[in-house]
């Protein structure tokens, strides 16, 4: 659970909403 991981999490969350598959 480093920060990257976090901000690749959150990336993929907003990737999700954007109706794009990551």
């Amino acid at each position: 659970n480093t920060v990257e991981g976090k901000i690749i999490g959150i990336n993929s969350i907003h990737v999700s909403y954007s109706g794009i598959t990551p």
